[in-house]
Parts: C-alpha cells; structure tokens; sequence
C-alpha cells in the first residue's frame, strides 16, 4: 500500500502506511532487512536511512547498518545523530576502540560529553599506545584540557610519515600551535584536506591560520 500511495503523491497516506510497516516489524531483523531492501531498491532515502535506524536500534552490532548510518549522517554533517549513533554502538560493544576514538573526537570537536570523551581517548591510548589515531586523539584531548606539555609530548612519539596524515594534520597542527611552536604548526597544515573534514572541523582551518599570522606592526 505504501507503494500506491507514494505512486499517487498521497504523502499523508504513505507516511501512515510506512509507520505501520515499521511498527508491524518491531524488532524483527529478517523483516526489518526486508523493509530496508524494498525502499532501497524503491530509492527512497529518507525511508531507507529510517529504516535502517530502526535496524539498527534493535541490534547495534549490526555492521552495515552501522557504517552506512555513519556516513550518511557525516556527510550530512548531522553531529548530534553522528553522535547518537556512535554511543549506541560502544554502550552495546564497549571494546570497539574505533567506535570509542570516533566518539572522543567528534565529542571533543563539539565540545559535547567532555568527560567520557576523555576517558575513552585515555583508555584507547593506555591499551595501544602505537595506534596513531588514538595518540592524535589523546593529544588532542590533553591539549583541550590545558595539559599542552603532556600533549605535546604524545604527539611527539608519531612517526615522521604519520605527522603527514592528512585526516589527523588538523589536531597536530592545533596541538603545535597551543604548544607555541608555530613553524611545526604551519608545515603540518599543509597536509590538510578540507573537503574531508567533519562539519564541526571546517572552521578550524581558518582559526588556525588566522592564529599563525604575524601580529601587525
């Protein structure tokens, strides 16, 4: 019936009959996967991404639906829906440290659940001090906690090819910068890709060029 009604442009109809379709499946994976294939197929976004919402509430460990609820609210520039997505996913796996890293960093750029973003950047870093996104990331926390010398210090410990990263180049260089080194600052933000930055990111660019200019006469 959906069907029908999106065919007649009966909005009102269809979205009613969409909603039972999702009630009627609950949490029933097989029938919510099916649901998810028909809008798929039938190319509506807005209904696929809901139901793969739904999806994935009942069973956060669902991979694709994870990763396809990720990048669609990232590139959406979506943080409170990225955000969610991610809390739902390391409260029902709590050692995905990836899951953990993510959520430290998009909460740390946002200025949002500041302590747990701490202290999964601190737990990530103490159980594999060699990953260089959870060093870059625990710097970064350090860094936003006033602890510059200690930050500094982690970020130090990166290999020279890994200070490179044009995903992770923006927390160095911010690092860099509150550490006052401002020529290793200004070299690692040339390794920046804005276009593959997360919305909250895209203005730190710009801050921090405007930071690494010389004061006027």
């Amino acid at each position: 019936m959906a069907y029908a009604y999106k065919a007649q442009d009966n909005l009102l109809e269809f979205k009613k009959s969409w909603q039972e379709c999702l009630l009627k499946a609950g949490s029933k994976k097989g029938e919510l996967r099916v649901i998810l294939e028909t809008a798929t197929n039938w190319k509506w976004k807005e209904e696929s991404i809901e139901a793969l919402e739904v999806l994935f509430r009942s069973d956060p460990s669902n991979d694709d639906a994870y990763n396809a609820l990720l990048e669609h609210f990232m590139t959406e520039g979506d943080t409170d829906r990225t955000l969610q997505i991610l809390e739902r996913r390391v409260q029902r796996i709590p050692d995905d440290k990836e899951g953990k890293n993510n959520f430290a960093l998009l909460s740390l750029i946002s200025s949002a659940n500041s302590s747990i973003a701490f202290q999964f950047a601190k737990e990530n870093y103490l159980e594999d001090s060699l990953n260089p996104y959870f060093i870059t990331t625990w710097a970064y926390a350090l860094q936003a906690q006033g602890r510059v010398d200690e930050a500094t210090t982690i970020i130090n410990t990166l290999a020279p090819q890994e200070l490179k990263n044009s995903r992770r180049a923006i927390y160095i260089a911010k690092v860099y910068l509150a550490a006052g080194l401002i020529n290793e600052a200004r070299e690692i933000m040339k390794n920046i890709e804005e276009e593959a930055l997360f919305q909250e990111e895209r203005n730190l660019p710009q801050l921090l060029r405007s930071s690494l200019k010389p004061p006027l006469e």
